[in-house]
Formats: structure tokens, C-alpha cells, sequence
């Protein structure tokens, strides 16, 4: 499948998985006041953390091993993988349990909730083990089956626990772990039918998988610190309810980075391979098109801050209005985190993930020390401002950092000047 078909069969599985939590977006809020749409995001929030570190995030390594030509035993690997996740979700566990220990209510939900969270990391760890797979080998169509099934999964438990059966926010947490479990037990299957998993492992692939994701490990939890720690500073500082606002603008602003991503997700493994042949004209080829994304990125961003109170009325209604002052920064903060992608797979490809880590933790005390600045002062605004200005900071540092490990033209035209005046 050619990159510009890959790219539109990723844009539209995004496109679908992701609208349809969105279009349920209305139907939550009404369903739900603020305060308890509030508890859902933190339960969010709780997903989001641990995925940082179950699994290590070692499941990008499987995508630069898939193109290692000298690897013979690749279900082996994956396998190795698996175990990863399994000794590392363990550690999350007692870790949450001692964390909890000591602040009980630092969650936002019940104990049985934050486990659940810890539960849907793994889970999610092994559908991307699935998916990244697909995406290595350019099968566009099952990755996009795969997705789209989940989402409409997840939307159809929603749709029966929460409104029909009327569970609240306890039904919209039930529903996200039994559609998660689900889905990573279809994707268990997948593989092993593929026979992509092995019956051992090797503690060689363990070390190597666990040196490519421990570095990770800073490096995301900056990024947890990015797009989460405002929210617990919202919850201590103007409540549940507000958190619960402050999330509608939240997803609202997510939509942004949905084209984005596809196309990244299409463009990946074609980089990995141009960069294997090292073909000499490649270089500023391909700065030249990521500029021109650059300049999409921004004029998608402007057009949808236009757009934001209508948006607002349209997909919350009129008590989540007052997410309107903050959309603006947040859909800014969206624009610098999807350019940032465009500039960070170089760092991933050379394995150098310890530069991520270095410039993810920069950004993510960035946005903590702004957050507790401006929130006591400004409110949701105050948290708008702190998460645009860390991203942006975060996209200059990678940008600056691939440089250091990739070195690419950025700044072709200087060359082609000092060629002119030659």
C-alpha cells in the first residue's frame, strides 16, 4: 500500500475511533454534571500515568526491530516484550498500593477504580503490541479494523452502562475496562495466530528491550506531568466540577491532533526505511514537506479557535461554557504537540531515547512550576497558558535534540543562498 493510501486509511480509522468518544462527548455531559464528569477524567488521568510505566513503553522497540534484517527470531522478541509489561505492571501495582497507603484521596477515585486504571495500561500495552506490528508491516486495513472495533466496543458499553442502566461515572469506567480487556484479549489472539508470539522468552531481549524503554520511562512521565498535573492542581484548587469542565475543553482540543497523528502512523515506517537506504537526496526532501506540515499545522490551529464557542454549545451544551477561556491555549498547546512528532522520530530511530527524556522532564517541571503559578491566580486559563507554553518549549528542545543525533537540512535554504553567491 503506497504512503498517501496508507496515510488516508490511518487518518480515517483515527478519524472514526476517535469521533466516536467524541460524539458521545454530548451525551456524557448531559448525562453527567461536572463534578462527575470530573471523577471520569481523573480515572482518565489515572489510565494515562500508568501507561507511562507498564510496559516501559518497550512496544516502540518492536517497530525498530521488525526492520532489523538480522534478527531471526522476531516472536521471541515480542514475547520478551510481554514479560516486560508483566514485571513491570506488578511493580506499578505495589507502587500505587504504597502510594495510596499514604494519600488515600490522591487518586480522585476508589481503590478498585485506580487498579482498574493499572489494568487498562496493560491492556492497551498489548493492543499496541498488535497495531504496531500492522503498522511495521503496512497493513492498513486490519490496523484500522482492529482500532475502529475497539472504539465502537468502548462506545457501545458506554452507551449500555451509562445511559441505559444509568451507571454514572461508575458505568463509564466499567465500560472503558471491559471494552480494553476485550480488546487486548482479540489482539493476544491475533498475534499468536500470526505466530508473532513465541512459547519463551529471552532475558537477552528483555534487557535490550527494557534499555530502549527505561530511558523512555523520564521521558514520559514528563509528558504524564505535561498533560496531567493540571488537573489534579484544578481539583485541589477549584474542584471536581471544574476539573470536569476543564476536561470537555480537553478533548475538544484533542481533535486537532487527529489528522496528525494518522499521518505520522503512515509516515513512520516509510522514514525507518528511507533512513536504512540513506539515500543522498533524501535529506531535504523531506524538511521541505515538513515545513509545508509546519504551515498546515498552524493554519488548522487558527481555524479552530475561531470556532470555539460554537463548538462548545455544540458538543457540551451551555454548562460547560465557560471552557471556552481556556480552548484557545489548549488547541495552541495541541498545534506545538503534533509538530512535535514530525521532529521526533529521528531521536527514536537512532535509540538515543534518553534525549526525550532529558527534554520531556525539562518541559514537564515547566508546565508544574506554571501550573501552580498561574491556576491560584488565573483558574483554567492560568492552566491553558502553562500547557501551551511546556509544549512549545518541548517541541523546540526535541526539534534541537534531533538535530544532535540526526542532523538534517532545516535550514536548506541557507545552502542554496551560499550556493547562489559561490
Amino acid at each position: 500500500m503506497s504512503l498517501l493510501r496508507g496515510a488516508a486509511v490511518y487518518t480515517l480509522s483515527n478519524v472514526a475511533s476517535a469521533a466516536v468518544p467524541f460524539l458521545l462527548l454530548p451525551a456524557l455531559t448531559h448525562a453527567m454534571g461536572p463534578e462527575e464528569y470530573g471523577q471520569v477524567a481523573m480515572f482518565a488521568t489515572l489510565v494515562t500515568i500508568a501507561s507511562a510505566v507498564v510496559g516501559l513503553s518497550v512496544h516502540g522497540s518492536v517497530s525498530v526491530r521488525f526492520f532489523d534484517r538480522e534478527m531471526k527470531d522476531f516472536s521471541v522478541y515480542v514475547s520478551s516484550c510481554m514479560a516486560v509489561m508483566l514485571a513491570s505492571l506488578a511493580g506499578g501495582t505495589l507502587l500505587l498500593l504504597a502510594v495510596l497507603a499514604i494519600a488515600p484521596d490522591l487518586a480522585g477515585v476508589p481503590l478498585p477504580w485506580a487498579l482498574g486504571a493499572l489494568g487498562v495500561a496493560a491492556a492497551n500495552f498489548i493492543l499496541q503490541m498488535r497495531l504496531v506490528i500492522w503498522l511495521a508491516q503496512k497493513r492498513a486495513l486490519q490496523y484500522a479494523a482492529l482500532q475502529v472495533s475497539y472504539a465502537v466496543l468502548n462506545a457501545g458499553l458506554t452507551v449500555s452502562m451509562v445511559l441505559v442502566l444509568q451507571g454514572g461515572a461508575a458505568g463509564r469506567m466499567g465500560a472503558q475496562v471491559l471494552a480494553m480487556a476485550l480488546a487486548a484479549l482479540g489482539a493476544v489472539a491475533s498475534l499468536a495466530c500470526s505466530r508473532m508470539l513465541a512459547g519463551r522468552i529471552s532475558f537477552a531481549y528483555m534487557k535490550e528491550a527494557a534499555r530502549f524503554g527505561a530511558p523512555l520511562v523520564p521521558h514520559l512521565l514528563g509528558t504524564m506531568v505535561l498533560v496531567t498535573f493540571d488537573r489534579f492542581v484544578i481539583r485541589d484548587n477549584l474542584g471536581l466540577a471544574d476539573t470536569g469542565i476543564y476536561m470537555v475543553a480537553v478533548q475538544i482540543a484533542l481533535a486537532i491532533a487527529l489528522v496528525a497523528d494518522a499521518i505520522n502512523k503512515a509516515f513512520v515506517p516509510w522514514l525507518y526505511e528511507q533512513l536504512e537506504l540513506a539515500r543522498p537526496e533524501f535529506p531535504r526532501w523531506i524538511v521541505k514537506r515538513t515545513w509545508l506540515c509546519f504551515a498546515a499545522i498552524a493554519v488548522l490551529a487558527l481555524l479552530a479557535m475561531l470556532m470555539v464557542e460554537p463548538l462548545v454549545r455544540l458538543v457540551a451544551g451551555e454548562k460547560y461554557l465557560a471552557a471556552t477561556t481556556v480552548l484557545p491555549w489548549l488547541i495552541a498547546g495541541q498545534a506545538f504537540g503534533t509538530a512535535y512528532f514530525l521532529v521526533a522520530n529521528y531521536i527514536f530511530y537512532s535509540q538515543r531515547t534518553y534525549y526525550l527524556a532529558f527534554a520531556s522532564l525539562t518541559a514537564g517541571v515547566c508546565n508544574a512550576a506554571l501550573t501552580l503559578l498561574l491556576v491560584p491566580r488565573l483558574g483554567m486559563v492560568g492552566a491553558g497558558i502553562s500547557f501551551c507554553c511546556a509544549q512549545t518549549l518541548l517541541f523546540a528542545l526535541v526539534w534541537w535534540c534531533s538535530n544532535r543525533v540526526y542532523p538534517m537540512p532545516w535550514l536548506f535554504w541557507r545552502q542554496t543562498c551560499s550556493g547562489c553567491v559561490a
